[in-house]
């Protein structure tokens, strides 16, 4: 079934925001009004590096993933943003250019609400910006966290990492284990995890042969977190 503007309740999607969990339903039912319904369509940018925002962003469907680029065009994605993700809080704050892609990877239907609708219900009640803050922090903790492990730890360990990550945040269980829900190709994992293609490849097939990590309809499958959480506890040793 197909989805339209009139699929979504906007109100009930602020409420559920961790930024405005906490305000009132009046204050609900103002940023709802300020806010505006876009399909974003594969391949769009809903901000590019460089640019600068005068809102903010919530992923309401579809797959869009931050990312930061090299003039080469080499690519290091950070996260993918799903259901009810939401970003561009620095556009709250000041009017810098974006350091950060966000790449539509895959249709997605984006809720977009103006910095000077936001700033006003802030004004009103100030604590909205410590949940801004605290959101934020959690983000920039789970970076530092995805940095250290590029640094530090062998490819194995950063693609375990990082199936991982997507299964508990976006995975679906199945019979087979749990499904990432995106198609990821093997070029989309090594950019993931930064490493070669074919050393992903690599892996990919050792853990294929051990049923550990298989494809089902084109979509990874993990057949067991805790096996795979032991293939990064092995590969940092």
């Amino acid at each position: 079934m197909s989805v339209s503007k009139d699929s979504f309740n906007v109100i009930e999607i602020i409420s559920r925001a961790p930024w405005f969990k906490n305000l009132p339903a009046s204050a609900h039912e103002e940023l709802a009004k300020g806010a505006k319904l876009e399909l974003m369509k594969t391949n769009d940018y809903v901000f590019g590096v460089g640019q600068r925002t005068d809102s903010i962003f919530c992923i309401l469907t579809g797959w869009v993933r931050v990312s930061v680029n090299s003039a080469d065009g080499d690519e290091f994605a950070l996260t993918d943003l799903q259901t009810e993700s939401w970003a561009g809080e620095a556009s709250l704050f000041n009017d810098k250019p974006r350091v950060i892609d966000l790449h539509v990877k895959k249709d997605a239907w984006v809720l977009k609400i103006h910095r000077s609708v936001v700033n006003r219900i802030g004004e009103q009640y100030p604590s909205m910006y410590r949940d801004v803050a605290e959101y934020q922090v959690d983000r920039a903790r789970g970076v530092y966290e995805l940095l250290a492990g590029m640094v530090l730890y062998p490819l194995k360990s950063r693609l375990a990492g990082r199936l991982l990550s997507m299964a508990d945040e976006t995975g679906r269980v199945v019979a087979e284990g749990v499904q990432i829900p995106q198609k990821m190709s093997q070029s989309d994992l090594a950019r993931l995890c930064m490493g070669s293609r074919q050393r992903v490849n690599k892996i990919l097939r050792e853990w294929q042969n051990q049923s550990l990590v298989v494809m089902l309809d084109d979509h990874y499958v993990i057949t067991s977190l805790e096996r795979l959480s032991e293939e990064v506890e092995l590969s940092e040793r």
